[in-house]
């Protein structure tokens, strides 16, 4: 039980310094707890990564939720820039808990985006877990609690099959006590989903009067002989409306749901076939998507993998209507039986 509750003892200096000064009030905890239950085979796992036998006596560790809003705090690798919380790449061991102070804007939010999970805490071995949720900051909070997070992994590309929440406030106090050595008041946070990491094509509201399905993607295989998987998020931007992300986990190309005509959406995360995982923001996205004004469908390209990573720039593949064509096949059978079926159709038989 005393395992389960603490948290790191450093966050007391490095993390939650009381002599810290408040910027205008806009600083506060969160406490929540993720578990990862894998029904993977682990010994297979550690020997087709190369894991170390030492390594292989280290639990399972996860960072924080990654903070998505404007803040001071930031970290460069290669040139692309992390969004983080205070304390710089924080791990905290499977099942337990962890506390991190999050700096919010003047809507009094936090948006939550996702959280990098490590298989015998080495980045040999990890995988993108979603926590895209919305919370409300109340006035006068010092301290919330988010819920405690139990993820369900499987399969050889580390799918997401479950996930549950549920809630022990006593526990989480007693964390949050133990890690600072201070009475904050934990509050149980009010949030709500922004979105999950899939599209649901099949309960979609946007028409082709009204909406545009953005699409392409990315390629490790130009010949296209064999597919690659990949983890994509599309977050909307200037100005964000707060309207659902777009992601995909598990799929070769990327295919929206239907978005507002006008729009501006930036690749925020992707996750590459040989493990490279790299989170974008505003200023240094490797891809901007400006949706078209006019509603229908939007093919943004679809670049060498690769060689766009590499380059830090969209290397394009040649051939763009061969794409064009083969992602919008790949379109039609996501959203058969729905309203965009024949407008896709349509669209095919003029290529």
């Amino acid at each position: 039980m005393r395992k389960q509750i603490l948290c790191a003892l450093l966050m007391l200096a490095a993390v939650i310094p009381l002599s810290a000064k408040k910027k205008g009030g806009n600083e506060i905890i969160l406490v929540g707890k993720v578990t990862v239950v894998s029904n993977l085979n682990m010994d297979f796992l550690a020997k087709s990564h190369r894991v170390t036998q030492e390594e292989q006596q280290s639990p399972g560790t996860y960072t924080a939720p990654r903070f998505n809003s404007n803040t001071d705090t930031k970290m460069n690798w290669k040139g692309y820039t992390y969004m983080i919380p205070e304390k710089l790449d924080e791990h905290f061991t499977n099942g337990e808990y962890f506390c991190m102070k999050y700096r919010f804007p003047e809507r009094r939010s936090v948006d939550l985006r996702y959280l990098t999970y490590y298989f015998f805490n080495t980045a040999k071995v990890r995988m993108t877990l979603p926590m895209s949720i919305h919370v409300a900051v109340p006035e006068g909070a010092q301290a919330l609690y988010i819920g405690d997070f139990t993820y369900t992994v499987e399969g050889d590309e580390f799918d997401v099959t479950g996930m549950k929440v549920s809630y022990s406030l006593a526990d989480a106090q007693a964390a949050l006590d133990a890690a600072t050595g201070m009475q904050y008041e934990l509050q149980k946070a009010d949030w709500n989903y922004k979105n999950a990491l899939s599209v649901d094509y099949k309960h979609i509201t946007g028409t082709p009067a009204d909406s545009v399905v953005f699409y392409g993607g990315f390629t490790a295989n130009p010949s296209g002989d064999l597919p690659y998987i990949f983890s994509y998020i599309f977050s909307e931007v200037s100005p964000i409306q707060l309207y659902p992300d777009q992601a995909l986990s598990g799929t070769e190309f990327f295919i929206s749901s239907p978005v507002r005509p006008g729009s501006t959406y930036i690749m925020r995360y992707w996750n590459t076939p040989r493990d490279y995982a790299v989170t974008f923001t505003e200023e240094d996205s490797l891809l901007t998507v400006n949706v078209p004004k006019e509603p229908g469908l939007y093919f943004f390209g679809c670049y060498d993998a690769k060689k766009s990573l590499e380059k830090g720039t969209l290397k394009e593949l040649g051939n763009s209507a061969r794409w064009n064509k083969r992602i919008l096949v790949e379109a039609l059978r996501r959203y058969k039986g729905t309203v965009w079926e024949e407008y896709i159709r349509a669209e095919l038989d003029k290529l």
